[in-house]
């Protein structure tokens, strides 16, 4: 964006993600979050079942692919054996 307006960024600070913020850190500083943090961020995207149910879908969409593709080499290579 700064690129767009021919600016020269300096400095960015980034002082949340998501639902939390880092206030009460100092520069340089870190903190383990706590399990209602972790939470509040699961949350933010969707909650863990949502991921989960992604992440499924994804897998099998990407077996789907294969199988058309093992089945689309099976047929290329009968059709190269003249079967």
């Amino acid at each position: 964006m700064c690129r767009a307006l021919d600016l020269h960024l300096v400095h960015l600070h980034r002082r949340q993600i998501g639902p939390l913020s880092d206030a009460g850190l100092t520069l340089g500083s870190w903190r383990l979050l706590s399990p209602t943090e972790v939470e509040a961020l699961w949350q933010a995207v969707g909650g863990r079942h949502d991921l989960r149910q992604r992440k499924v879908l994804a897998l099998a969409a990407s077996e789907r692919g294969a199988r058309r593709g093992r089945a689309h080499e099976r047929s290329r290579l009968a059709r190269a054996r003249g079967d």
